[in-house]
């Protein structure tokens, strides 16, 4: 009877943890929303080169272009939500782009980036913030 009263709050709070995990999805605000991948193209600039899915780039000029990134179609209605993942295998330099939203005729004003030693932070209309914070 004792294992039984000790498995009753451990079955509810995995209940409650696996509950969560569930709910914990990029989305963003209600839908309805469907997945849909939009076309791209390519682009290598300097060292920059695009295998795949895997994006690199060997120079550490701070001096040159260096660029491997998809571009995607550009969007001049609705909303969008994208959703992906990063795995930084090596990071030879600091404040890398890994994102960038750009608008007609405003340029870049929304960006993703990592930096050393590996967190991840967000550039919008020139304040950084990580999280809810700006920093």
């Amino acid at each position: 009877m004792q294992s039984v009263k000790r498995l009753v709050p451990l079955a509810a709070a995995l209940a409650l943890v696996a509950g969560l995990v569930s709910v914990a999805h990029a989305q963003v605000a209600n839908g309805p929303w469907s997945s849909w991948s939009p076309t791209y193209n390519t682009q290598e600039s300097g060292t920059g080169d695009v295998n795949g899915l895997n994006f690199t780039i060997t120079s550490t000029s701070t001096t040159s272009e260096q660029r491997a990134e998809r571009r995607y179609q550009t969007f001049s209605t609705g909303s969008r939500q994208f959703e992906g993942y990063v795995k930084v295998n090596s990071l030879g330099g600091d404040r890398i782009c890994l994102k960038q939203t750009f608008q007609d005729g405003v340029g870049p004003w929304n960006m993703i980036a990592v930096k050393k030693p590996g967190s991840l932070y967000e550039v919008q209309g020139g304040a950084v913030r990580i999280g809810a914070e700006v920093v």
